[in-house]
């Protein structure tokens, strides 16, 4: 995977933006790498946690994170799936004590 990894970090530092099917026709044509959508999205993540600042939407695909705006751009988009992860798990938590008659809550 670490292969993988240094083959996508090398694509994604040379240009501005690319998006993912020329990411992965690059990846697969240079380097003899096939990889899914999923496994790119784990990549990105993994690059992150590793200080490369990488940003994704549906509209740019992947790019490297240059200034503040793109930064709160990507920070809003996570502060949204985490707001609407939050609120699924309290339902489900609603759900899992009516149905069985408990008090389940584990606050974060």
């Amino acid at each position: 995977m670490t292969n993988v990894k240094n083959a996508m970090k090398l694509v994604l530092t040379s240009r501005v933006q690319i998006k993912r099917d020329i990411l992965r026709k690059i990846l697969r044509d240079t380097y003899g790498i096939n990889i899914s959508d999923r496994t790119l999205r784990l990549l990105k993540n993994e690059l992150i946690k590793d200080g490369l600042p990488v940003g994704s939407d549906n509209g740019r695909g992947y790019y490297l994170i240059t200034n503040e705006k793109e930064m709160n751009r990507v920070r809003a988009e996570y502060k949204s799936k985490i707001g609407g992860l939050q609120e699924t798990l309290l339902s489900l938590e609603r759900a899992f004590n009516d149905k069985y008659n408990k008090d389940f809550f584990d606050a974060f």
